[in-house]
């Protein structure tokens, strides 16, 4: 054997020619691939779904939760809107009446301010207006409400209602409740 025979040849004169992947090769191929398409298309949606799920459980507990808290919260709202709140007011609505009065304190007053209020109210602004800088005359006046305060200077009715305050306390209380009972019942 020749030397020339075990050596390859590169003369550029003979190209070689690259060699097809035979059609049975090429077929196995593309149907290989589109089952492990199919397969990965398959696990994605599988793994979606999961995924849906996960947030949904997520969703549902923080929502279980919140609702858990206000329901724990709610005999304390009911105290604090049947009994703190009309307690607070009650002891400030005294208070909250001097200081309107003061208000408009340029004006020389020589005679006692009438101030009607709720009968229950009477003993409580008394007792501030003993300390207060103005002659004051407290009178009872049963068409009122606890949080009602009426009142006469140089012929001029002014009136004081704190009940508008505490319905606005009381019904954004209230609408925490009524939101927490709207999501665990739809």
């Amino acid at each position: 054997m020749t030397l020339s025979a075990l050596l390859r040849d590169f003369d550029p004169a003979a190209p070689e020619t690259p060699q097809q992947p035979s059609a049975d090769f090429q077929t196995g191929f593309e149907a290989g691939y589109a089952a492990a398409q199919a397969e990965a298309e398959r696990k994605q949606n599988r793994l979606n779904d999961d995924l849906v799920i996960a947030l949904s459980d997520l969703g549902f507990g923080y929502n279980e939760a919140r609702r858990h808290i206000v329901r724990s919260l709610a005999p304390f709202m009911d105290a604090l809107i049947g009994q703190m709140i009309p307690a607070m007011l009650g002891k400030a609505f005294a208070a909250h009446v001097v200081s309107a009065l003061l208000d408009p304190a340029d004006v020389a007053i020589s005679a006692a301010i009438p101030v009607m209020v709720h009968p229950e109210n009477v003993e409580r602004l008394a007792a501030f207006a003993a300390n207060a800088p103005l002659p004051l005359e407290i009178r009872a006046d049963p068409q009122l409400g606890p949080n009602e305060a009426r009142w006469i200077v140089n012929d001029q009715l002014t009136a004081f209602d704190l009940t508008p305050l505490a319905e606005c306390v009381t019904n954004s209380i209230a609408t925490i409740f009524d939101e927490n009972e709207r999501k665990a019942h739809g």
